[in-house]
């Protein structure tokens, strides 16, 4: 996460109830991404897999290239399961991704980031 990311309105208002972590995991499942922001896009996240993960356009775009709405189940049986019988990763790799899947930490994070999109759409 961008330090900037951290200084928005929209964004405070959420980490007055929870600690500020500049790391928020959530699923993603990257076939396509934007990898030239519109203009006057503001680039205020990036992950090892894409540039542009979370940008926003003035007050009124707010673009997240995850899927905070992916639950274990999602991340289970959609994404590490298929990718495993698809071959693209081993039984080593899918149990450490299980595994993180499965964390506490990874559930409030996904909360946390749903939190800070809300907070962006009610923010006047």
């Amino acid at each position: 996460m961008r330090p900037e990311f951290l200084e928005l309105a929209y964004v405070q208002k959420v980490f007055k109830s929870s600690p500020i972590n500049p790391t928020i995991m959530v699923g993603e499942s990257h076939g396509d991404h934007v990898s030239r922001l519109p203009e006057g896009g503001v680039n205020l996240a990036y992950s090892e897999r894409t540039e542009n993960e979370i940008w926003q356009v003035g007050d009124s775009v707010l673009a997240v290239q995850g899927h905070p709405e992916f639950n274990y189940c999602i991340l289970k049986e959609m994404i590490i399961d298929r990718i495993h019988r698809l071959g693209r990763i081993d039984d080593a790799k899918r149990d450490e991704l299980l595994s993180k899947a499965n964390e506490t930490n990874h559930m409030l994070n996904r909360n946390l980031l749903t939190k800070i999109i809300l907070s962006f759409m009610w923010t006047e």
